[in-house]
């Protein structure tokens, strides 16, 4: 994919045990995607596999939240 093409606000959560998008391929991702490096980040669960919303809930929840009051 055109990652480059991506210039909206990006924020990446990986699971530090993801096994089915390991952790090089988040930081690849977010290294290629086009937004301003002010706009984009990546947030790592230690002991998280690849199901973020099920495995940490409330940390991926607070995690978006807080992404999106930063753009404000």
């Amino acid at each position: 994919p055109d990652y480059s093409a991506i210039k909206c606000p990006l924020l990446i959560v990986a699971g530090g045990d993801d096994k089915t998008c390991p952790l090089p391929s988040s930081e690849m991702i977010l290294q290629s995607v086009g937004t301003i490096q002010s706009l984009k980040a990546l947030e790592v669960l230690d002991g998280v596999g690849h199901w973020h919303c099920i495995e940490a809930g409330d940390i991926v929840a607070d995690l978006l939240v807080n992404f999106a009051k930063s753009l404000e």
